[in-house]
């Protein structure tokens, strides 16, 4: 019989978790749905409070930086007017030369011009510009001999000698004469003098939106990406702006006032600058994903170290522990030991008595089978007078059947 050997393995499996680890996960998902938020919250306050207060300084310097700009395009393009109104064909009022020189003054600026005229003394139209600022014909025949006396700038331009006249943003009945309805225009005229000093004409130009349009979005986008610019005139009105600026409903940053030059040329201008569409609802947003971001990320390293950390106290024993398993594990082997070996001997004496009794049946045959012989040396007479009948004969098991049976028993129960 085979000896038990004295190695004993162990193999242990991670106990189900208990019910103390989800307590733990819920009190430390309460604990950490404070932080994070709490973090969202000081950033967007933090945005809220110190974003404005910088971005007012950045919104002031780009407000005054912008009508620095509008005042230098107005005073670039009055001093054009003035040079081009003292040429001597000008001055001349030489209706041959005029279309050319008109011409040469349109496209020194490129698409600053929209349109530029001479009047003679009386308001009649002599010449118009017959190219654009891009090389385009313009249809400026059907202008010339208009009559534009009754115009204000042209009345204005002819008692204000030798100053330039400019007119607000508005829309011009030539311009839309000759292009349709389109943008506002500004309007700058200048008397056209004689060697006398005598006004005998005006010239007269209208000058587009889009350079004073470019120079809004320049200013803004250079001072901040949340910024927006608008161009008011004296009556608080909406000129020109970036984006939605034009609405005014947008949170206004700061306001600059239009300097001495422009004052004195008519225009009381202002500039607003304002926030854009959206820009004070982001901030909160952006609090909010870092909140969220910085709670996932605790929650996963919290969840993650209280398993590995409960897993770890459940399949890590101490040394008594273990010997106190390993000494039961031995106790029930020996157990199961003594009862497979007692069942073995039960199942042996049984059959050794079986095989007793078979012997002892053999030993009564034989007996039997003595006794029968001496009858039969007696003569068959006396058995026939006893009245005894001849018994059959009984086969005897031999040895190698009553081995081969032992055998049989031995493996229906099998020892230790």
């Amino acid at each position: 019989m085979a000896q038990p050997s004295d190695r004993l393995t162990i193999r242990t499996r991670p106990a189900p978790i208990s019910g103390g680890l989800p307590l733990k996960l819920i009190l430390w998902l309460m604990l950490v749905l404070v932080l994070p938020f709490a973090a969202g919250f000081l950033v967007f306050r933090a945005g809220a409070t110190g974003q404005p207060h910088g971005l007012q300084q950045t919104a002031v310097q780009a407000a005054k930086a912008t009508l620095a700009a509008l005042d230098r395009l107005v005073s670039e393009r009055s001093r054009d007017v003035l040079l081009v109104s003292a040429l001597p064909q000008v001055r001349a009022l030489e209706a041959d030369h005029l279309p050319g020189v008109l011409d040469l003054l349109v496209a020194t600026s490129g698409p600053t011009y929209e349109l530029a005229f001479v009047a003679n003394q009386q308001g009649q139209v002599l010449a118009v510009n017959g190219m654009d600022g891009e090389g385009h014909a313009v249809p400026s025949a059907q202008l010339v001999g208009s009559m534009v006396s009754e115009a204000p700038w042209f009345r204005q331009a002819m008692e204000a000698a030798p100053t330039v006249v400019v007119e607000d943003f508005h829309d011009d009945p030539l311009v839309q004469t000759l292009f349709g309805a389109g943008s506002p225009v500004l309007s700058l005229s200048v008397p056209i003098l004689n060697d006398l000093g005598s006004a005998v004409g005006v010239l007269s130009v209208r000058l587009s939106s889009e350079p004073f349009q470019e120079v809004l979005a320049r200013h803004g986008e250079a001072a901040s990406e949340a910024l927006s610019l608008v161009l008011l005139n004296g009556r608080g009105e909406p000129l020109l702006g970036t984006g939605q600026a034009l609405q005014l409903d947008r949170p206004l940053l700061a306001s600059a006032d239009a300097g001495e030059t422009l004052a004195r040329s008519g225009l009381d201008w202002r500039v607003q600058a304002r926030y854009r569409t959206g820009q004070l609802s982001q901030s909160p947003i952006g609090g909010i994903w870092l909140g969220l971001g910085l709670y996932g990320l605790l929650v996963a390293v919290g969840t993650i170290r209280m398993v590995r950390q409960h897993l770890r106290q459940e399949t890590v024993r101490s040394p008594a522990s273990r010997a106190g398993e390993l000494q039961a594990h031995e106790d029930q082997r020996n157990g199961k030991g003594r009862k497979a070996q007692g069942q073995t001997i039960r199942s042996l004496e049984q059959l050794l008595a079986a095989r007793t009794e078979e012997l002892n049946e053999v030993r009564r045959e034989l007996e039997r089978v003595r006794a029968g012989s001496a009858t039969r040396e007696k003569g068959p007479s006396q058995g026939a007078e006893i009245g005894e009948k001849p018994r059959p004969k009984r086969r005897l098991p031999s040895l190698a059947q009553t081995s081969e049976a032992m055998r049989a028993g031995l493996k229906g129960h099998p020892g230790p």
